[in-house]
């Protein structure tokens, strides 16, 4: 493409590659207002007036073709470009330019900082906004995603807190779309156990705090996780690029948690549902009853999803312990006042019964160690 006023080219001492321009490209482009003012035209002539007539058409058509050529030779030389050097523009142009990068065909994420007013069309743009409180005033500040009171703290947003954000949101995610479907399945496995009469495995109590009171309290604690000490992110940034490639909510690990909500559930319902066939269970030789085995399955569920949460930890302090270890107790002391207090729940005196079954520990263990152990073995 011909050279626009105000464009120019130094050399730098990195080559870079661009993704689809072809040779590497060792250069850093400075441009100017009156140059972007040539490549964005068409967005500008907005406002030109029209001409009408067959000529007219004819020119139109090969202006918009001559101006579709310049707008894809200067992002592919941006692109190739180590660094692209924009210097009196306006705040109109600044978003196109971020919006011209971030429509291009490999769609990059674009981040966008600025301190004053002039930036926050760019800021609005970019697919993430960094506003810095300074001199300016707040409009960048207040318009911008995330907002710093100095530049050098742009490192650490990104590195340490953007980093550990991305991570923590993914297993959250994944996390509670397992947990639901998990609980969720074993509804359905029970259908035909059931002969398909309608009835529920669990009871409203138990389905209400299965997300309120039985399986918060972990995921709070993992939100304080750690994998790497903050300054270890600072030194070695090539951390960030698992999370630039999807690592943590990619395809690969979406069915890596949807399959082990499948066999979990499955083994969660299934193993005490055959250790009680032939009346074994029950106390003093009588069959289980279907609120024994409803309280013996979901104790097991509530056993292996803390479990899941605490596999997933990568450092465990004091607040961990608690939250892990304060919500195995907590399903027992919940259902053991409950099953003592509350005459009105069909659970009323099942579950101290069951704490004095040895073939409610043995079905308790069988399932952790079958629902767990496999995958704490491959961690």
């Amino acid at each position: 493409a011909p050279e626009a006023p105000g464009m120019r080219a130094c050399t730098c001492s990195h080559p870079v590659v661009a993704e689809g321009v072809g040779a590497p490209v060792d250069v850093t482009v400075v441009v100017d207002g009156e140059a972007l003012r040539l490549v964005f035209a068409a967005a500008d002539d907005d406002a030109a007036p029209r001409e009408h007539g067959a000529a007219a058409v004819q020119r139109g058509s090969e202006a918009v073709r001559d101006q579709a050529l310049l707008h894809t030779s200067f992002l592919n030389v941006c692109l190739a470009a180590r660094a692209v050097v924009c210097c009196r523009v306006s705040p109109k142009q600044k978003a196109q330019v971020v919006n011209m990068v971030r429509d291009a065909p490999a769609r990059p994420v674009t981040l966008a900082i600025g301190d004053g007013g002039n930036d926050v069309a760019m800021i609005q743009a970019a697919s993430v906004g960094v506003g810095i409180a300074g001199h300016e005033g707040l409009q960048a500040a207040r318009a911008a995603d995330y907002s710093v009171a100095r530049f050098r703290y742009l490192k650490p947003l990104v590195f340490v807190h953007g980093r550990l954000s991305y991570r923590r949101s993914s297993f959250i995610s994944l996390y509670s779309f397992h947990k639901s479907i998990y609980l969720c399945l074993m509804q359905v496995f029970f259908a035909p156990a059931s002969g398909f009469s309608g009835a529920s495995l669990f009871d409203g109590v138990q389905l209400v705090t299965w997300n309120v009171l039985f399986t918060f309290l972990p995921v709070f604690a993992f939100a304080l996780d750690r994998d790497v000490p903050d300054h270890c992110a600072l030194r070695f940034p090539a951390l960030l690029a698992a999370c630039r490639r999807g690592v943590d909510f990619g395809r690969r690990r979406i069915a890596h948690w949807m399959l082990r909500a499948v066999v979990q559930a499955l083994l969660t319902f299934l193993l005490p549902v055959l250790a009680s066939r032939g009346g074994a269970g029950g106390p003093h030789g009588r069959p289980l009853s279907q609120e024994a085995l409803s309280l013996t399955v979901y104790t097991c569920a509530v056993c292996v999803q803390t479990l899941n949460v605490a596999l997933a930890m990568n450092a465990f302090t004091w607040v961990n312990h608690v939250a892990v270890w304060g919500q195995l107790a907590a399903v027992f002391l919940v259902f053991a006042v409950g099953s003592l207090w509350m005459r009105h729940l069909d659970m009323f005196g099942v579950f101290v019964q069951l704490l004095g079954l040895a073939w409610f520990w043995a079905v308790l263990v069988l399932v952790l160690v079958a629902s767990v152990a496999p995958y704490a073995a491959w961690k």
